[in-house]
Parts: structure tokens; sequence; C-alpha cells
């Protein structure tokens, strides 16, 4: 699930030329250039490669004399070189609470990681001479393109050593070898393009052996299928690729089978590249019908739209309910503009160089915040994350009469930002505040429901990209999906009714393949059951051990980095905290996160440092204390304290989780 975001980081041009880091919030006044960095080259910082991680933003910045591994709170004051000039980092990757990377020593490239410290970056003992790229984490390890001996092929890491898969049929041995790019999970694989024995570029699939790894569609033009710009679209994977009369279209693969989509209508194609999921859409640079100009188009599922001809769009990055790239004015200067789902609106008109700002590379960071509601005064306050660097601000979002409670948050619209799901708990109705902007909502009115159903969560259980609100019958043990549409509202989906001893404790992904599963609780038995997502709107049902009654599930969240959602466990008499964590074969591994004070409850899971693994929030009920445990990626916690709350506001919804 997408979080809230509050500033987008990019390498931009002054008006003196100069390459430097800019920030902005999404408007033109808030559009300006971190300026007078310590230690940045005379002639700009010149950015790239921008990774969140751990509240902060590592990236590759150049200083005096050449480039190095840089990282940034969001200030100048706090932008500062981590590794001497030379290294220059590319494919940053966070990864099991570190951040993997191509670096350069004496000449030779090699695979690097760091923790965002300069005592923590070194080298990975073996991979020189590897020249990493395409890192992208699967799984429990991260695959790449690695050489030896000339050749290109697909390696694994788990951080500490590197394998090559060997033994793939059908992959090239003779020029660059396999050579695979564009390397994207889907549905429990990796896809990739990869050239073959024939020396066609083909789409590739992985599960990450050796024995594993097959061409799934060779192509039929000469040079192959030639797959780029690999998107996961709901439950199919979109991407560039040539057909037999050697147009670029737009085409999908489903899993089964490759279909060209839109091939366009001019001579070489519609050229598809730069794709962007946003608001049920995949948006994309695009050639118009005269094979001249470049526009940002939209695919719906059924159609190709140009609904901006000439913009040239790139670096697309969705951000507080709308989409940020560069794009071209009308007197062809790359400026930053903004899609909201309707028009296109140019921000940095005025700002930065006289012949444009260039934005590249627009990072927005992954954030989360805090939900809180008075139960006194009905008011309604949001604690945003601050990005980067930790801490929060706070937000009063107005009152909400009391017959109104918040029972869920999700991104109901595909726009890549969050929303509030309501109930009223005296008629039933069911009510949505999707976000607009920072702390601005859009309200919508669904249906009312009748009280015997609740809301037990919501969760991406189709691996869309929207999340569905998760309903249950107390009376006859009813189980009901509302998934939304493309055009709004939702589609409503009976599953099968479960015995009322079996309640449902909470959502998360536990696979890591992007779809939601189910947590129940037996009350009676203390049994566990883990309902998996199929994708299809179905679900495989999996037992799990029974635990004692003292014992309640307390939350989900990905503690470790991996991408997979692990279970939190709290015990009622002791105070124990322990976390099941996925082991990548469907069961779990057990361990002991330690124990807090029993007035200390858990309030909410998430990402609250803006680094790769989620934390835990506390609340003590006696003191109003509040407080943070933010994971360190690796198993383990560091404890932050936060403002006191008066007891009159208790926490409703980690926003983001």
């Amino acid at each position: 699930m997408q979080m809230t975001e509050n500033v987008v980081l990019f390498q931009g041009t002054n008006t003196s030329g100069d390459v430097g880091l800019w920030e902005t919030n999404g408007t033109t006044t808030g559009t300006f250039e971190l300026a007078s960095i310590a230690g940045a080259n005379a002639s700009g910082l010149s950015p790239s490669n921008l990774t969140g991680f751990n509240g902060e933003v590592l990236f590759e910045g150049k200083d005096s004399s050449g480039y190095g591994l840089w990282v940034t709170n969001g200030t100048a004051a706090g932008t500062q070189e981590l590794s001497a000039s030379g290294l220059t980092p590319n494919d940053l990757t966070v990864f099991d609470g570190q951040v993997l990377f191509n670096g350069t020593s004496g000449g030779v490239s090699g695979l690097w990681t760091t923790n965002g410290t300069a005592a923590g970056t070194h080298e990975v003992t073996g991979s020189a001479g590897l020249d990493p790229s395409d890192l992208t984490v699967f799984s429990d390890e991260v695959l790449f393109n690695g050489e030896s001996g000339g050749r290109y092929g697909l390696w694994t890491t788990d951080g500490t050593t590197e394998t090559e898969l060997t033994g793939i049929s059908g992959a090239a041995t003779t020029g660059l070898g396999l050579d695979p790019s564009g390397i994207t999970v889907f549905d429990g694989e990796a896809l990739f393009a990869g050239t073959d024995t024939s020396g066609k570029v083909g789409l590739w699939e992985t599960d990450g052996t050796g024995g594993g790894t097959d061409e799934l569609i060779a192509g039929t033009g000469a040079t192959g299928l030639n797959p780029s710009d690999l998107t996961v679209f709901g439950s199919e994977v979109l991407f560039s690729g040539v057909d037999s009369s050697g147009k670029v279209g737009l085409w999908a693969w489903d899993g089964t089978t490759a279909t060209e989509l839109a091939a366009g209508t001019n001579a070489s194609g519609l050229n598809p590249r730069d794709m962007t999921v946003y608001d049920g859409e995949a948006l994309f640079n695009g050639l118009d019908s005269n094979g001249i100009t470049h526009g940002l188009w939209a695919w719906n599922g059924t159609t190709a739209t140009d609904i901006a001809p000439g913009l040239d769009p790139s670096n697309l990055a969705v951000y507080n309910g709308v989409v940020l790239f560069s794009g071209l004015d009308s007197n062809g200067h790359s400026e930053l503009y903004e899609w909201n789902g309707t028009t296109t609106t140019e921000l940095s008109s005025g700002v930065g160089s006289s012949t444009g700002l260039a934005p590249f590379d627009l990072t927005a960071a992954d954030l989360t915040g805090v939900v809180w509601r008075n139960s006194s005064t009905g008011g309604v306050e949001l604690w945003n994350l601050n990005s980067p660097g930790g801490g929060f601000t706070e937000d009063d979002l107005g009152t909400v009469n009391s017959n109104w409670q918040i029972e869920g948050t999700g991104n109901f619209t595909g726009s890549g930002a969050d929303g509030l799901v309501w109930r009223n708990s005296s008629t039933g109705g069911v009510e949505l505040w999707n976000e607009s902007g920072p702390a601005t909502f859009t309200y919508e009115s669904l249906s009312a429901v009748n009280l015997s159903w609740q809301i037990d969560g919501t969760g991406d259980f189709t691996g869309t990209g929207e999340d569905s609100i998760l309903w249950r019958n107390a009376s006859t043990g009813g189980v009901e999906l509302w998934n939304p549409k493309s055009s709004g509202g939702f589609t409503y989906e009976s599953l099968s009714p479960v015995n009322t001893n079996w309640q449902i404790d909470v959502t998360g992904d536990f696979t890591g393949n992007g779809e939601d599963g189910i947590v129940w609780r037996n009350s009676a038995t203390g049994g566990v059951e883990l309902w998996n997502s199929n994708g299809s709107g179905g679900f495989t049902y999996e037992s799990l051990a029974p635990v004692n009654a003292s014992w309640q599930i307390a939350g989900t969240g990905d503690f470790t980095g991996t991408g997979e959602d692990s279970i939190l466990w709290r015990n009622s008499s002791t105070g124990g905290v322990e976390l099941w964590n996925p082991n990548g074969s469907g069961g779990f591994t057990y361990e002991s996160a330690g124990s807090m004070g029993t007035s200390w409850s858990i309030a909410g899971t998430g990402d609250f440092n803006g680094g790769a693994a989620d934390g835990i929030l506390w609340r003590n009920s006696s003191t109003g204390g509040v407080e943070l445990w933010n994971s360190n990626g690796a198993g383990g916690f560091t404890t932050e304290s936060l403002s006191s709350m008066s007891a009159s506001w208790s926490v409703q919804k980690v926003w983001g989780s």
C-alpha cells in the first residue's frame, strides 16, 4: 500500500545553470533548491539515484573531485558525503536493513553495502568486477545482472555472498550472455528481458534458481520481443515490446500469454516508456500518430489515449494523489508538471534556470502518519511524519459527530493517496474521506449497511494497487469484500461464511507478492488460520499452530524490510512481544522482540522514520505517553519517545499502514 508522502526530492538546475538538490511539496512556492551544501562541486551537487532509507535519502553526488555516496535529511545543513569521491554509486536498493549498490574502487565495479554511515559503507567480499546492475529484491534475496568472464548473467545475493544462477536452459553463452534487464517481481516469480541462444531478446521468468529460469516468449521480430519498462498493472505486467512488423507497442503478460494491446498508428509504433500506475490507469510517454511528438498517454485497461500531447513526460512520480513529472513547456524547456487525473499544470514557471528547471530523478519518500480521535469533542487530528528526518507535524482535520468511527485506511481510488473509511454506529452509514492533497480530503457517501455487519479490515486482496473493504457478519459468520471499481464506487463479492468462533484479526502481505491475506483467530481453541489471496478474488487456506489465549495478535508489519509482513503478537499477562516472520516457504519463524509494561498497549504499526522497515507505535493508558519502536531492519528495534497526549485522545488508525 502506498503511504502519504510530504515532499519530493529531485535533481534540478538553478538560475546560474548549476545542477543541485531540489525539494518540492507539489506547489510553485514550495519548490526550491537546498543551497550552499558544504563539499558540493562548484557547478552543483548533480544528485542522482535518490533512495529513501531510515528517515533520510541516500544518493550519488558530486564533490570537488568526483562522485561519491551522499546522504540528506532534507536540509542543506543535513546533507553530507559519506564516502570518498570516485565511488560513483548507482542502482541503490534497500534490502534487509541495508542499501546495496554498484560501487567503484580502483576502477573496478563491485557490489557494495551501506547502513547509512561512513563506517558502515564497504564492498561486499568477493564482488569486485561483478559490475552489478538491475538490483531487485525478490523474497529473501536480491537478483541482479552481474559480469563474469566478459558475459553478463543472472546472479543472487543475500547481502553477504553472491552466486550466479547456472544451468539456465536456452540462455545465450556467446556475446554478452543472458544479460538480464528490467527485473520485475510478479505473482511469485521475477520477469526480465534476456538474450537466448538465437540472439533474440525475449521475456523470461525465474523462481530464483537456474533450473527454474525459462524464456516465456522470444518474439517474432528479427531481434526478438525486446521487452522493457516492465510495470505491474493489476493482474498483469505491462511492457514495451516489438511486434512482427517492427513496431514498438504496448504489451501485457497475464501469467500465461503475451498480448500486444496498442501498436500505435505511426510507422515505428507507440514507443511507450516511463510507465507509472496512477488512479487505476497506466500513464506513460508515447509517440503520436505522426511519429514525431511525444505526449502523456494513459491506458485504462481497454484503450490507450494521448491525454497531453507534446509534453514529452519523464520521471513520473506519484505524490499526494497527483503525478509529478518532467515535461516540455511551449518553449521546449524541461519543467516540473503535475497531472491530477484531469488536467496538467506547470509548477516551476519562474523557478530555476531560464532554460528550464530540468527536474530529474523525482523521489517521493514513503511515510506514515497517525490518526487521532478525541472521544469528548469528536476532534480528528493527523500526525504526519516529517520527511525526511523523522518526527511529526500535526494537522487539525476538524470535528466529526461521535456516532461516526474510523474503521480503516487504504488507497480506495488507485490514486496513490490513502483515504479513511468511516462507519456510523447508529445508522450503519459508510463514508470515505479520500485524500486530495496534504491534510485535505474529498468526501464520498456509500450505501448504509445493516449493523450486523462490521468492517474488519482493509487490504489489496487482488494485487491491483487498490484496497478493498473487508466485512464480517457477527450473526451469520458471513464474509464480504467491497472491491473498488475504476469508475468509482465498489463491487460486492461474497466469500464463504466462517464459524463465529473465528474472528478476523489482521490483514497483510505475508508472501511478498503484492496481495494481502487475512489472519483468523479462534477464540475457543486459540487456532490461527491464514487466508492467502490467489489474485483472482479468492483465497487459499493455511492452518498455523494454535497459540495460548494469553497471546493476542496486535498487528502486522514489514519489520525486516523484505517486502513481507510479519504477524505481531503481545502477551496480555507478561507484556511480552513476539514476531512471526514469513520464512518464504509458506510458514513462519518465531522471534522474541522483548517486552513492555502492561500499562503500554500497541496502537499501530508503520514506517515511522521513512526507512525500509516498519516500527511499532505504543501508547501508555496511565500517563498518555507515546513511544515508537523503530525497526533496525534486522529484527530489533530502537526506542523513541514522543509527546504525551491527553487521555481523551486515542489512536484510531495508523495512516499508510
